[in-house]
């Protein structure tokens, strides 16, 4: 996610946190607080979500493991690679073995 899109996103959440209780003013002022509070964490969860993905590849707990995922794909080549060995090797021996006829 571009950086332009984060720093537009939270300019958006600095004028949501002062425009929505200005258009839901009514008589009560806990309907206010209460919705301004709800909007304000959406759009913040949101922000911080954004902010999160924009570096998938980190130390944090919230990153791709490359590490194990490198590991693990290490097993199956080596894996691989030594049944390929034995088989090659087992062919190898089989033509050695005199013809019966």
């Amino acid at each position: 996610i571009p950086y332009p899109y984060i720093q537009l996103l939270n300019f958006i959440l600095v004028v949501a946190m002062f425009l929505v209780p200005c258009t839901v003013v009514t008589e009560r002022d806990i309907i206010v607080f209460s919705v301004t509070v709800i909007l304000t964490s959406v759009l913040g969860g949101i922000a911080e979500v954004g902010g999160d993905i924009t570096d998938p590849f980190g130390d944090s707990p919230n990153d791709f493991p490359l590490n194990e995922m490198g590991f693990e794909v290490l097993g199956y080549v080596g894996n691989f690679y030594f049944i390929l060995l034995f088989m090659c090797t087992v062919a190898l021996a089989a033509s050695y073995l005199p013809e019966s006829t």
